[in-house]
């Protein structure tokens, strides 16, 4: 999958007569347009939640960003006034040979912890897409980071 992403910068100058002329400022804005190609990988998430001790694993070849959503989820969920499982919980992202790298997944691995807890409907949830980094008091960030 390639994603093409538009990004937008300005520049202000400015400009100032001759010299031995009264200065005549002149300021005006330009902005450069470019397209930058992302290439991407689809990621499906997994989320399993079983009877045993309670605790959260990220598998799947995630880097250490994206093990760290366990605890952006976890903060999220409390946040947001929602139920954190008492359960044994797994996300695996699927496939597992290829590396995963940021925030990203924040979003699908917390409505996908929230689904297998029954908190939140799976049907809900079919054929859809989420990209998104979560903030600590459950906001959905601006996602910036590198694409999975």
């Amino acid at each position: 999958m390639s994603l093409t992403r538009w990004v937008f910068s300005t520049t202000r100058h400015s400009q100032v007569g001759d010299p031995g002329s009264a200065p005549s400022p002149v300021s005006y804005t330009h902005l450069d347009v470019y397209k930058r190609q992302v290439d991407g990988h689809p990621v499906s998430v997994e989320v399993h939640a079983s009877n045993g001790l309670p605790g959260f694993r990220v598998v799947g070849l995630p880097d250490a960003s994206c093990r760290e959503s366990r605890d952006r989820v976890r903060a999220a969920i409390l946040s947001s006034g929602l139920r954190w499982p008492q359960q044994r919980v797994t996300v695996n992202l699927a496939p597992s040979g290829v590396r995963k790298a940021g925030s990203g997944l924040d979003l699908a691995v917390a409505l996908g912890v929230l689904a297998a807890d029954g908190q939140l409907s799976e049907s809900a949830l079919e054929g859809l897409a989420f990209v998104g980094e979560l903030g600590l008091d459950g906001s959905c960030l601006l996602y910036t980071s590198r694409c999975v």
